[in-house]
């Protein structure tokens, strides 16, 4: 008895301490925009997304012997580095932690590389780049905020890419001060508890 009301407290502890994450803060994240399958369209602008007419592609998955990955449509960021890109801007809080997701394909099923980058006032980080030699990939980066406002790009960087999926959450984090208070006072709790019991 003693050691199920420890574990129980542990695991609670272990829950309390863990992040809580947000709704996504990118809009039409998924380009699911109505473009037929294997068609392809150009425009300087979908949804919330600002683009490159002429550089950057919505595609209808499958497209290409590119093989969908959710949804309907996928936005083709280009071929080279740096002639297509997709940029959206979001409101953000000075010195909160967010992850950005994104998944990318190269052309084909092919080679390429996708840079993502966050933009404060002119102020430019690039936080990563997802690499594919053939199918889909995903990945995941964490970054703090530092202006109200960020822009996020995802830029083509070698091969031809097309990207999907996007995603950008804050999480949020216990402060450390909330987690000790919650420790002490079960540990309290647990003294209390085989003291009565000893």
């Amino acid at each position: 008895m003693k050691f199920k009301f420890l574990k129980i407290a542990i695991a609670a502890l272990v829950v309390l301490s863990t992040t809580v994450t947000h709704a996504n803060l990118i809009v039409d994240g998924g380009f699911e925009f109505g473009q037929a399958t294997g068609t392809a369209s150009t425009s300087s602008g979908y949804g919330a997304w600002s683009t490159i007419s002429g550089q950057t592609y919505l595609l209808g998955m499958p497209y290409a012997g590119m093989s969908t990955l959710e949804g309907l449509n996928a936005m083709h960021v280009g071929n080279g580095y740096g002639f297509g890109y997709v940029e959206q801007s979001f409101a953000t809080n000075i010195g909160s932690l967010y992850e950005l997701t994104y998944s990318m394909i190269g052309w084909s099923g092919g080679a390429g590389r996708v840079s993502a980058h966050l933009y404060n006032t002119g102020t430019t980080d690039l936080i990563t780049g997802l690499s594919t030699g053939g199918g889909w990939v995903t990945g995941s980066f964490t970054f703090t905020a530092s202006n109200t406002l960020t822009t996020l790009k995802l830029q083509n960087v070698s091969g031809a890419s097309t990207v999907d999926d996007v995603s950008l959450i804050s999480v949020a984090v216990p402060e450390p001060s909330t987690i000790a208070i919650f420790a002490l006072g079960m540990i309290g709790l647990v003294s209390r508890r085989f003291k009565k019991q000893a």
